[in-house]
């Protein structure tokens, strides 16, 4: 019985250490993909905010003031969901730099959505 105990708790630790949050992905900023448009913050942040909404994500908080948007997308079949943050920077009056970062909820989730392609394929397309 405590061999069994044993195992379960160290199976639990494995699975429950490669979780991420949303406090996380705020962490790694920084560590994501980044892409430059020579538009505007005011124009950028708007279809931005539009494009993670029409991905299909929840957005659950945005900050314009601190260029932050983090979103989630839930359980499914085939996930256990991921967690996502968008940082939009202003890099001048033209130039507005945008980076995804999205983490998988559980690490070992290997079949998990990168939300990265698609959220820029669809800014790409806003943005033209």
């Amino acid at each position: 019985m405590l061999k069994k105990i044993a195992v379960i708790g160290a199976l639990s630790i494995v699975v429950l250490s490669g979780c991420s949050t949303l406090s996380g992905v705020k962490d790694a900023k920084g560590s994501g993909t980044n892409r430059l448009y020579n538009k505007p913050f005011e124009n950028v942040w708007s279809e931005t905010v539009g494009t993670v909404q029409s991905c299909g994500l929840n957005v659950v908080s945005t900050d314009k003031t601190k260029g932050e948007i983090m979103a989630e997308n839930g359980m499914s079949a085939f996930s256990y969901g991921e967690n996502v943050g968008v940082f939009v920077k202003p890099m001048g009056e033209a130039q507005t730099q945008v980076e995804v970062v999205s983490k998988r909820v559980l690490a070992t989730n290997v079949m998990a959505k990168d939300w990265e392609i698609e959220i820029f394929r669809n800014l790409d397309f806003r943005l033209r």
